[in-house]
């Protein structure tokens, strides 16, 4: 068996035998609290109190059957093992008992010593697995629940990061028509400096100063267009159209 505390509680209408049932549980270090009637031993079983592993409880108590007793501690204590010792000749009450799933197992009174303890024995390490089961599962939903958690919070994360993705897609797009209408700008201002000096329209050197002057207007108009959709043009660009 586990190291670990367990509280055992006794019911017994007479102490003595009470008693004797705790001796024999300090033998393999168990506590024990005992009481004389059912509703004494059903004060014991309230929410904030002691936590108990285990109830011995006699059929006859003074003030109601065993078996209806341990109806009652159930509903208190569910995981708390429940173990009714009666006398061979009460067979009719333990199966009733055995029936409503009032108690888990049943003594026969006046019990073995040696066989007693065996039986607590295995009772003790049998809610000890019941209590690591519950733990697991709260363990297991917790971990469940951060899932399901971390699993959204992805979702949500993915829904932005496309939209984000959709938005720089939009800005790209948008740049690709400026600098469409850019080289359609660039290219205009080619055929107008071919038509003007195929017609000797300007000497050389005015038609040298109309075009600059010409690509200079036009980088004003695409510079300003530009920084309206986020885009700045550099030091060197401008060097290179005023050259």
């Amino acid at each position: 068996m586990k190291k670990k505390s367990h509280i055992v509680l006794i019911v017994d209408p007479e102490e003595k035998v009470g008693k004797t049932a705790g001796a024999e549980l300090k033998k393999i270090s168990v506590k024990y609290v005992y009481a004389s009637s059912g509703e004494d031993a059903l004060n014991w079983i309230q929410p904030k109190s002691m936590k108990f592993s285990l109830i011995l409880s006699n059929q006859n108590l003074p003030d109601m059957e065993g078996a209806k007793f341990f109806v009652e501690a159930k509903k208190r204590a569910p995981d708390t093992l429940r173990y009714l010792i009666a006398k061979q000749g009460d067979i009719k009450a333990v199966t009733k008992a055995v029936n409503i799933g009032a108690i888990h197992r049943f003594i026969a009174k006046p019990w073995i010593q040696k066989e007693f303890l065996g039986i607590v024995k295995r009772g003790l390490e049998q809610f000890e697995l019941t209590m690591e089961n519950h733990k697991l599962f709260r363990q297991n939903d917790g971990q469940n629940d951060k899932l399901y958690k971390l699993n959204i919070e992805l979702k949500n994360k993915s829904k932005k990061f496309k939209r984000s993705i959709a938005v720089e897609e939009n800005k790209i797009m948008e740049m690709n028509k400026i600098l469409e209408k850019g080289f359609e700008f660039r290219n205009h201002v080619r055929e107008i400096e071919q038509m003007v000096r195929e017609k000797n329209m300007l000497t050389p050197e005015k038609n040298d100063i109309l075009c600059k002057a010409v690509i200079s207007e036009l980088f004003e108009q695409f510079s300003d267009i530009a920084v309206r959709h986020g885009f700045e043009m550099t030091d060197i660009q401008k060097a290179e159209t005023d050259g």
